[in-house]
């Protein structure tokens, strides 16, 4: 892979449940000692956008993940794209991971998320919780309130507590690639606002176009 430092990356291929499972707890040795993990896994199981409104996520709602599982559907298809496009991912692990889901793009869900600004947003969000739960310990515990620079509070997955031990600013581009790495920066300055929390924060940019999402930990 060209313009790869190998010296921070780690390059891993393989298949199947138990490749899945050494390929997380790669990540979490990474997330410890500052590597990213390059996935060259042809086999990697695709990420279902109706499964945001099957995981159990304690900060938030069914009837709420069934509307950002809408507005992700709604840009991409506003995007041209079909069930089954690979999504090119950037971050804490650079891969390229297929995007599924079952919703037809009706007209009348193409009048539901007409505020594109709202839907692109809305959508990110989807797309980065569902990232976050298959790509991270952590799962979302909390919906942040202004002035916190980020938009949810994480919490490891296995905490019955679900104690806040992360963060997760999202932003949404519908059409955009060059503006990625722009919006990145933003967002990693932005979540200053609650460093003195001393937790690792997460920045989550997703573009539909493309579509990329770029993921990774400040």
């Amino acid at each position: 892979m060209p313009g790869i430092d190998r010296a921070s990356h780690i390059v891993i291929a393989g298949h199947g449940s138990s490749y899945t499972a050494f390929f997380f707890s790669l990540q979490r040795f990474g997330d410890v000692f500052g590597y990213q993990y390059i996935c060259t896994n042809d086999n990697w199981t695709a990420m279902v956008i109706e499964d945001i409104t099957r995981e159990v996520i304690p900060g938030m709602t069914a009837t709420k993940a069934a509307y950002l599982s809408e507005c992700a559907v709604s840009c991409l298809s506003r995007q041209g794209h079909s069930s089954g496009v690979q999504m090119t991912c950037d971050g804490i692990v650079i891969t390229s991971e297929p995007l599924d889901w079952s919703t037809p793009y009706t007209d009348q869900l193409e009048r539901s998320t007409n505020d594109l600004q709202e839907a692109t947003e809305h959508g990110a969000e989807c797309i980065s919780a569902l990232f976050a739960i298959e790509h991270t310990p952590y799962t979302i515990v909390k919906r942040s309130r202004k002035k916190t620079g980020v938009d949810y509070w994480l919490g490891k997955k296995d905490d019955p507590l679900f104690q806040e031990t992360a963060r997760l600013e999202i932003s949404g581009i519908l059409n955009g690639k060059d503006e990625i790495k722009r919006r990145k920066k933003q967002k990693l300055q932005q979540t200053s606002q609650s460093d003195s929390t001393a937790l690792p924060a997460y920045v989550s940019i997703v573009e539909f176009g493309t579509p990329e999402i770029d993921f990774d930990k400040k």
